[in-house]
């Protein structure tokens, strides 16, 4: 049986694993991005995107490949790493937000970082007779996030390909 104790401990461990900046900053953008999508009017959330806005583009990563790592391929790699911080911050801090909060959230601090060209994709799909649906991040045509669904597997989903996520306040 788990407790307030045994929460705490965890709690623990994740920040000295993490680094109370670390830790702080995802906290933060969680935050921030919990009271984005609360804010939001049923309905205003996620629009149809017809035109992808140029800043909406992926970034260009010039193959800059010095030993064996392009910086497209460093971006990715970064944006893992973001993703897990927040998914370690969200599982034991006081922000325990969902998928679609957790994805906008790092979308919004990789957008911070220099990376614009993250995108939050959503997944539909029918298990077992029940509608269920997951947000993720991609950056560069990679899935970063950590944040999973059924043991982080999205091959199942069905990609909504036209959604624009709008969480900006």
């Amino acid at each position: 049986m788990t407790g307030p104790g045994t929460r705490a401990k965890e709690a623990l461990r994740v920040v000295r694993a993490l680094g109370w900046s670390s830790y702080l900053g995802a906290q933060v953008a969680l935050l921030r991005s919990e009271i984005a999508v609360r804010l939001r009017r049923r309905g205003r959330l996620a629009s149809r995107e017809f035109e992808r806005a140029e800043s909406d583009a992926p970034t260009r990563h010039v193959d800059d490949r010095a030993g064996g790592v392009s910086s497209a391929e460093k971006a990715v790699e970064h944006a893992r790493r973001r993703a897990r911080v927040l998914a370690a911050a969200a599982a034991v801090g006081p922000i325990r937000s969902r998928c679609l909060v957790r994805a906008v959230a790092l979308r919004r601090w990789l957008e911070t970082e220099g990376h614009p060209g993250a995108r939050v994709r959503i997944g539909v799909r029918r298990e077992s007779g029940a509608f269920e649906a997951h947000a993720w991040v991609e950056l560069l045509g990679a899935r970063v996030d950590a944040s999973s669904f059924a043991g982080g597997d999205v091959d199942g989903f069905v990609q909504l390909d036209e959604v624009r996520i709008s969480d900006s306040l």
